[in-house]
């Protein structure tokens, strides 16, 4: 209830995760939608569960820290999404992954694939590409891949692949 509140939806087809715009909704709204989830979390408080259960307290500083966590990532991509990088925009985009991983790391999550790429990899990625990475991140490769397949079922019936190749 508290994603639709926002007009957030979960992609099908993405399994059930969030994704391009709606991120996008959840990021422009993160302090509000964070104190509707601390709210939900508060009502559904069981108080006779106090061998399993988070307190008031507890629950309000997770969400702050979720919150806080939300803003620092926001932050790092906005970073990584510089067109034409200078070593200062590089050196930007580090500290601010950096802070996102701190923030990450105190609240226990994972370090995944995509966590570790960001914090290791991709500042010297963007010094590494002529125009940074602005261009490779995940929605443009998306994108690609969609604009792809069209050409793809538009010359399905020529035969060889290096004019397929020259005609894109």
């Amino acid at each position: 209830k508290i994603l639709q509140k926002y007009g957030i939806e979960r992609s099908a087809y993405h399994g059930g995760k969030i994704n391009g715009v709606h991120v996008r909704i959840l990021m422009d709204y993160c302090s509000e939608f964070m104190a509707d989830v601390k709210q939900f979390l508060i009502d559904e408080l069981n108080p006779e569960d106090t061998e399993n259960s988070f307190g008031e307290d507890e629950i309000t500083e997770l969400c702050s820290n979720c919150e806080t966590y939300l803003g620092l990532w926001d932050a790092a991509f906005a970073a990584v999404h510089k067109q034409d990088p200078t070593e200062e925009d590089c050196v930007h985009a580090q500290q601010c992954i950096d802070l996102a991983m701190w923030q990450h790391r105190k609240l226990k999550f994972s370090v995944t694939p995509k966590t570790h790429g960001m914090e290791k990899h991709v500042v010297a990625q963007m010094r590494r590409f002529a125009g940074g990475l602005a261009k490779l991140i995940e929605h443009w490769v998306e994108r690609y891949h969609q604009i792809g397949h069209g050409y793809d079922m538009k010359w399905i019936n020529q035969p060889s692949e290096r004019r397929k190749a020259i005609i894109r």
